[in-house]
C-alpha cells in the first residue's frame, strides 16, 4: 500500500541470461510490526500495566520528594529513570506514544525491503484491534512523512487477543501459512519486529505440542516451519527487549525499541539474496558467459556514471 518510486538495486554481473540457475526470480517479503516496545519504550512494572517512557512521565517524577508516593511507587520510578538514562534517544516527546527516532528507524527498514508490490507490512501489534483505529491512522500518517510517500499497513494478523509471547508468535505463523496458501510463492523472507510483551524468549512456545524455544533462532525456525514444502523461506527476528540490573540493585525489563543495531541487522537480512530450493547446483559459466557478464557490467557502470540527476541512496 505504498506508492512506487525509483529504486537503484544492487547490480551483479551475473544478472540476466548468465545468472546462477538456482537464484529465486521473485521473492515475497512479510514484515510483521509490533508497536509498543518497538516504536516506543515500555517498562515492565510489577503487577501493573507497563510504564511508557515519555517526557511527561519523566517530568512528573523528576525531583519527587513525596514520601507516600515514593513508598508506593519508588521501584517504578527507579525503573523509569534507569530506562531514561540508558535509552535517552528513545524517549517519546511530551505525552505522546511514539518516539520519532524509533519511527524513522522503522522507515529505513521499510525502504530496505524494496518493491512494494512484493512486500507486505503487517501490523501484528494489539493496535490492530478496531478500538485503536484512530491511533493506527495517526501512526500511518507519521510513517508517510518519514518515508516521503503514502503509507498504510497492508494487512494485520488475526484479531485474536494474545497475552503471551507464544500466542503472538502463533498469530504470526498462522498468517504465514495463510499467505502461502493464497499466493503463488516461490521464495519468502519474513522479518518480525517485536518485543513479545516485554518478555525474554526463555520457554516461549507457540503451540502446546511444540517444544519451547529459548532463542531467536528457535523463533525463526518455527516461522520457517509454517511455510509449505517447495517454498524457500528465510526468517529473522528483531527482538526489541532488554533487561538489566541498576547499580542500586533494581531489575529492569523493557521493550526497548528499535536500536541502530536492529536496523543494521534488518537491512542486512532484507538485502541478502534468496536461493531457490528447486535447483541445488549453480550453472557453470563458460568463457562466453563470463565475457557477456563483464560486458553487461561495463554497460551498467557507464549508464550510472552518465545518469543525471543522481539518485539519492537510502540509509
Amino acid at each position: 500500500a505504498r506508492s512506487q518510486s525509483l529504486t537503484v538495486r544492487n547490480f551483479s554481473p551475473l544478472d540476466g541470461p548468465c545468472a546462477p540457475a538456482n537464484m529465486a526470480s521473485v521473492v515475497d517479503t512479510l514484515m510483521f510490526v509490533d508497536v509498543d516496545g518497538v516504536l516506543n519504550v515500555g517498562i515492565r512494572d510489577d503487577d501493573d500495566s507497563p510504564v511508557l517512557l515519555n517526557q511527561a512521565c519523566i517530568d512528573a517524577v523528576t525531583g519527587c520528594d513525596d514520601p507516600e508516593l515514593l513508598d508506593q511507587c519508588g521501584s517504578s520510578i527507579a525503573r523509569l529513570m534507569a530506562a531514561a538514562s540508558r535509552l535517552p534517544d528513545s524517549i517519546s516527546p511530551g505525552d505522546t506514544e511514539i518516539c520519532p527516532v524509533l519511527l524513522s528507524r522503522l522507515a529505513r527498514i521499510i525502504r530496505a525491503a524494496g518493491d512494494g508490490d512484493r512486500c507486505s507490512v503487517v501490523l501484528s501489534s494489539s493496535w490492530r484491534h478496531p478500538k485503536h483505529t484512530r491511533r493506527v491512522r495517526c501512526l500511518e500518517r507519521q510513517l508517510s512523512k518519514c518515508l516521503g510517500e503514502h503509507f498504510e499497513f497492508d494487512s494485520c494478523t488475526e484479531l485474536t487477543f494474545e497475552v503471551t509471547a507464544g500466542e503472538r508468535l502463533q498469530c504470526i505463523g498462522d498468517f504465514v501459512r495463510e499467505y502461502c496458501a493464497k499466493q503463488s510463492v516461490e521464495a519468502l523472507r519474513v522479518l518480525v519486529l517485536d518485543d513479545f510483551f516485554i518478555a525474554s524468549l526463555d520457554g516461549l512456545s507457540p503451540q502446546a505440542n511444540e517444544a519451547a524455544t529459548e532463542s531467536a533462532a528457535g523463533v525463526e525456525a518455527h516461522v520457517r516451519r509454517c511455510a509449505p514444502e517447495g517454498v524457500e523461506i528465510r526468517a529473522k527476528l528483531i527482538h526489541c527487549y532488554e533487561e538489566w540490573v541498576t547499580s542500586e540493585g533494581v531489575a529492569v525489563q523493557a521493550g526497548a525499541g528499535l536500536s541502530e543495531e536492529h536496523v543494521w541487522a534488518a537491512k542486512h537480512f532484507l538485502t541478502e539474496e534468496v536461493v531457490s530450493p528447486l535447483v541445488n547446483k549453480p550453472r557453470m559459466l563458460d568463457a562466453s558467459s563470463l565475457r557477456r557478464a563483464f560486458a553487461s557490467l561495463s554497460i551498467c557502470w557507464a549508464g550510472l556514471a552518465s545518469a543525471t540527476p543522481l539518485v539519492a541512496m537510502h540509509y
